[in-house]
C-alpha cells in the first residue's frame, strides 16, 4: 500500500494464502492511496472515476479516503 499517508513510500501487506492481504497498526488520515504489488507499478489497483467501492486494476486514479 502506498500513499499520502506514508509519503508514498512502499508498506508492505501481509499474506497466507496470496489471495488476502491485510495490513496492521497502520493509521490512515484522508488523503489519497493505491494498492501495488513487488514495489512496481506494472500490477496496481487504484479507483476509476466511479467511486464503486471496489477496487479497479491498473487503474491510473487513485483512491481517495
Amino acid at each position: 500500500m502506498i500513499g499520502d499517508f506514508n509519503s508514498w513510500g512502499d508498506t508492505a501487506m501481509n499474506t497466507k494464502d496470496n489471495i488476502t492481504y491485510t495490513l496492521s497498526g497502520i493509521l490512515i488520515s484522508a488523503g489519497n492511496v493505491k494498492f501495488r504489488r513487488d514495489g512496481g507499478w506494472n500490477c496496481n489497483w487504484g479507483d476509476n472515476s466511479v467511486a464503486d467501492g471496489t477496487a479497479d486494476p491498473n487503474s491510473g486514479d487513485n483512491i481517495s479516503i
